[in-house]
Order: C-alpha cells, then structure tokens, then sequence
C-alpha cells in the first residue's frame, strides 16, 4: 500500500524525467481509473511534478493537472528506451512487458517515453482537475504532514484532548488530521514509540506524543 514516502519516491524519480515533456496521447484501458476528460491535457507540457499526502500531481501548462491516487495496488512506471522506474505496489508489474492485465491508462510522451498506470484491484485513480480545484482538494481533505512546520509534538497533544475517545491509530491515518499516514506506517512508528494502536488518544501521555512525533 504506497504511503506518503512512497509516492514521494515516485515524485523525485518523474519529476527529473519528465519536467518539459509533452503529454502527446492517453489511452485508457478502464474508464473507471479516468475521472475527467484525460484529453484536456493531451498537447500541454508538464510544468512541475509535485504531492500533498498519498496524492501526486502532474502539474501541466493551461492550469491543468493530473492527479494520481494508487490507493492499495497502484503503481506507476515509467518507461524510456533502456530507462525504467518503477513505484507503487511491488509486483512483477516492475520489471514485466507493458502494457499488460493490469494496466489502466497509458500516457506517450514527445521524447517517446511512456507512463503505465497499473493497478490490478482499480481501487486507484487519476482525475484531471484545475489549478483551484486541486487546491481546494488539497486544503479541504488533508491536514499538516509529518514533516511540515504545521506538525508538532502540541498539535498531537492537542489532537488527543480534542478526540479522547478515538482510538490512536485511526486518529494518526485520519487524513483531515495528518496526511499522508497509512497502516504500515502507523503501525511502525506506534510500535516504535511502544503505544498500543488500541488505546485511545485520550489516555495518551505528553512522553508518548513526544515519542509518537519523533
């Protein structure tokens, strides 16, 4: 299940590809991956490849952009001659032919370069969206991450006093709270600071969010 480090990953390895390149076709495979008009984009150059949380977005000139959620088994790869990476749910998928079973949409590039996105469950998605529209998504769905300013040993202190009865681990992968927080690491990073993922976020110590936030 691609977390917040994993589509960040993902995000540094395009955006040294694929900053200037133009979108020239989209295929898609399943119309459920699509949402929006995937043929807005097509012609326009990517500008910038950036992420808030679990989400990445392909940022295109006419303030346009694409935004990929991989959900539990997305993957993207991105393929150019002998250059190949590969993010996302590890599958065979990485180093396999494509497109193949479960391959969603195809993305061709000016330079030749190809982008798959696969996702064998289709619980992902991309959707095209505008400039506001991302940032109202953006502003409206997602809390501070773990590595922002906004995030702080308090503002879990006062999560806590806020939302006593939550149970601590549905509390830290509530995305209106913290981004970019899932189950694997929700599960490392409280089985680090030696809380139960049962207790509930009242009955935790100012010590133990201290030791949750490191």
């Amino acid at each position: 299940m691609p977390e917040l480090p994993e589509v960040e990953t993902i995000r540094r390895g395009l955006e040294k590809r694929l900053i200037g390149r133009k979108l020239t076709d989209v295929e898609i495979l399943s119309p459920k991956s699509a949402i929006g008009n995937m043929q807005e984009v097509v012609g326009c150059r990517i500008i910038e490849v950036d992420r808030r949380a679990k989400v990445l977005r392909l940022s295109f000139e006419k303030e346009l952009n694409l935004l990929f959620h991989l959900k539990m088994t997305g993957q993207l790869i991105y393929r150019h001659r002998e250059d190949r990476l590969a993010g996302g749910h590890p599958t065979h998928d990485w180093h396999a032919d494509l497109p193949n079973k479960s391959t969603r949409i195809i993305f061709d590039f000016d330079d030749q370069s190809r982008l798959f996105f696969n996702d064998m469950r289709k619980f992902g998605w991309c959707k095209v969206a505008t400039d506001k529209e991302v940032e109202a998504l953006f502003t409206a769905e997602y809390g501070p991450e773990p590595l922002s300013s906004g995030f702080s040993t308090k503002y879990l202190h006062d999560l806590g006093k806020r939302l006593p009865n939550r149970p601590i681990k549905q509390l830290i992968m509530d995305q209106s709270l913290i981004a970019g927080i899932g189950n694997i690491y929700a599960d490392e990073s409280l089985f680090m600071a030696r809380i139960s993922p049962l207790r509930r976020a009242g009955e935790v110590s100012e010590v133990e969010w201290r030791r949750l936030y490191d």
